[in-house]
């Protein structure tokens, strides 16, 4: 070592795994409805901004369709949720945040 800078074995990295997202969501997962509806919609205008391509240089962007994709079901689950909750005959819990805790 002698005070050179090194990259070193990490023994608490985590495992990685050789398998794909379909291969860990189950064929009735909720995601798969949402990215099923995301890719039905008409999302060019989510592209239009895009200004990398084949031919630039840059870092390509992230795909919209995922993140819409994201965003949808981040907002959707909860409310499904609590609506198992409300068919459960139970009252839902509040939404915890950072001021109500």
């Amino acid at each position: 070592m002698n005070g050179k800078r090194i990259h070193t074995v990490t023994r608490d990295q985590m495992q990685w795994r050789c398998e794909s997202l379909d291969q860990l969501l189950p064929d009735d997962h909720t995601a798969r409805g949402v990215w099923a509806f995301v890719c039905s919609m008409n999302t060019a205008l989510f592209f239009e901004p895009i200004q990398v391509n084949a031919h630039s240089v840059g870092r390509s962007a992230f795909d919209p369709r995922v993140l819409l994709t994201l965003w949808i079901y981040a907002v959707y689950a909860p409310l499904r949720d609590e609506q198992k909750q409300l068919d459960a005959g139970q009252r839902p819990e509040p939404l915890r945040t950072e001021e109500n805790r």
